[in-house]
């Protein structure tokens, strides 16, 4: 899971266009980046085919800094791993 989140930092970076060694997971996504809504809503998109996650306008809303993706990733597939466990 690690790998994935190093992943996501390197997601964001091309993205946003600058080199993954300068970007910063606490930093604000849209005063620092400039990723606004629209952006994040394709960001959200590319996440979607990554992950396979199913993410609604309500989840984006909390998104303001790539440790808030983060968040919302581990929270999903803890979710995901639990209920998978609960089917055995």
């Amino acid at each position: 899971m690690s790998d994935d989140l190093t992943d996501l930092r390197t997601m964001l970076a091309n993205y946003v266009d600058i080199p993954v060694e300068t970007f910063d997971m606490s930093e604000d996504l849209d005063l620092t980046y400039d990723m606004d809504s629209t952006e994040l809503t394709e960001f959200a998109k590319n996440l979607t085919c990554k992950y396979g996650l199913a993410i609604q306008k309500s989840d984006r809303a909390d998104w303001r800094t790539g440790n808030d993706i983060v968040a919302f990733i581990r929270r999903f597939t803890s979710n995901t791993t639990c209920a998978t466990g609960d089917q055995q």
